[in-house]
């Protein structure tokens, strides 16, 4: 996504999780490729651990996980659930798809 003066915008994720369970590493593996590909590595992605960090999930008022949040470029948008379906993350996010895989 180019900003109103040329610039590429930054995006910053943040993905709530509950423990460190190969469904989670796979969510956040599955929410690197998006970042590396569609998002040209302008992309900051948080993985947090509601467990460990209560008080971050309180905050941003996350009620369930997985919950991914999409802090910036506005508007600021939340999936919860699986985010495995690269197509409806992309579509949920506002990130344009490329057709390079």
């Amino acid at each position: 996504m180019t900003k109103k003066d040329g610039t590429q915008a930054k995006y910053h994720l943040r993905l709530f999780i509950a423990g460190r369970s190969s469904a989670t590493l796979l969510a956040i593996e599955t929410l690197r490729k998006p970042c590396d590909h569609e998002l040209q590595g302008q992309c900051e992605l948080d993985a947090i651990d509601v467990i460990q960090q209560p008080e971050l999930a309180e905050r941003a008022r996350v009620i369930a996980t997985p919950t991914l949040i999409k802090q910036a470029p506005e508007p600021q948008r939340k999936v919860i659930g699986s985010s495995s379906n690269r197509d409806r993350l992309l579509l949920a996010l506002d990130i344009p798809r490329t057709f390079s895989e």
